[in-house]
């Protein structure tokens, strides 16, 4: 069993490159931490360019991959992309579980991160709708949604998880900081999206959930910074 224990204070042992396994793969999982967020956030981009008359300020990025309907002529773009970001990240949690040493911690993070990234794949999967006057909302809308805020939810209570487990570490105080800002600024912006208060609901989901991908982008990069801090020939 590895005693290698980022998140435990008791033992305040630093990362190393050691804590992954001696496998290509396994060592390279990491960077899907900072390749998925740039990956989601280009293709989101590229899907609104190629539908006409789209709006990021008042439409939901769920609008991209509406199937059936003629203001959304290629949904694929969008489906595709969001398929392929949730299995990045389930593949990321792996490779987070095997860095933060395979102890209870690591798989709770873990889980989370899984519970988001199989979220997220079935939102690609169950599409979203735009309901006129008198239509009733779909089962599949239904599934989309609750999927969606899910999804949401799990990267919210892994934040909330991970500033419990390591306030106490000096190597994660800026993060830690840097993560309740996140939790502050994200939690009202997608409260009033999902409420749907306001007129530019596009930007609030955006904002909303973009900062959270961003926190995944940085705390990968704290990630891959603490496992150079230690030569490789420490491990235990």
């Amino acid at each position: 069993m590895s005693n290698f224990a980022i998140m435990n204070d008791m033992r305040k042992q630093e990362i190393t490159v050691n804590a992954v396994p001696d496998r290509f793969c396994l060592r390279y999982l990491l960077w899907l931490g900072i390749i998925a967020p740039l990956f989601i956030v280009a293709m989101v981009l590229i899907a609104a360019a190629v539908t006409p008359g789209y709006s990021h300020l008042y439409r939901a990025v769920s609008t991209l991959g509406i199937v059936g309907i003629d203001i959304v002529p290629h949904p694929a773009v969008f489906n595709v992309s969001i398929i392929a970001y949730g299995l990045m990240m389930i593949a990321y949690a792996y490779g987070v579980y095997h860095l933060l040493g395979r102890n209870r911690d690591a798989k709770a993070i873990a889980i989370l991160l899984i519970v988001h990234a199989v979220g997220i794949l079935f939102v690609g999967i169950f599409h979203d709708e735009i309901l006129y006057a008198g239509e009733v909302v779909s089962a599949e809308a239904i599934i989309h949604t609750t999927f969606a805020v899910a999804s949401y939810f799990a990267l919210l209570v892994l934040m909330c998880l991970f500033c419990i487990m390591t306030w106490r570490n000096s190597d994660w105080k800026g993060i830690i900081w840097f993560t309740s800002v996140i939790i502050i600024a994200s939690l009202p912006l997608v409260g009033l999206f999902i409420f749907k208060e306001g007129r530019y609901l596009g930007l609030f989901q955006r904002v909303g959930y973009g900062v959270t991908l961003f926190w995944v982008f940085v705390f990968t990069l704290k990630l891959l910074w603490l496992s150079r801090k230690s030569p490789g020939d420490h491990a235990r």
